[in-house]
């Protein structure tokens, strides 16, 4: 679980976020952080939610999410899944967010270069000690 942030998100800034993962089929998300450093925690119940959700992120980064005055530096998102375990974590930044929208990085490509593991990410074997 990620430790808390301050809310300091502009009402419009948050409304056109949820919007947006509201249409890609993600219900469940949490907004915080600023107007320039946004942390979403969001659940997603299928790899192509997940894709999905990076793909809306992207296009919010690009766009500033309709924000007139400002920029959205970086939005670290936290994915788990249904049942509350971890299914990613990343840190988009303006440079792969407009990689991935004008499509020079396909999603895939960026989830497996940039996805931050967690431990519950790993295969038993992987974090098991050895003998």
């Amino acid at each position: 679980m990620p430790a808390p942030v301050p809310d300091e998100l502009n009402g419009r800034l948050r409304d056109t976020f949820e919007r947006a993962y509201e249409n890609v089929g993600i219900f469940e998300h949490k907004l915080t952080g600023t107007n320039r450093n946004v942390r979403v925690e969001l659940t997603a119940d299928s790899e192509d939610k997940v894709f999905n959700a990076i793909s809306a992120t992207s296009f919010l980064v690009v766009r500033n999410a309709g924000m007139e005055n400002g920029a959205i530096d970086m939005v670290e998102l936290f994915i788990r899944t249904t049942n509350g375990g971890a299914a990613g974590r990343f840190m988009l930044n303006r440079s792969d967010a407009a990689a991935i929208y004008n499509k020079s990085t396909s999603i895939q490509d960026y989830f497996i270069r940039k996805v931050i593991y967690l431990p519950s990410l790993l295969p038993t074997r992987l974090t098991a000690p050895l003998p």
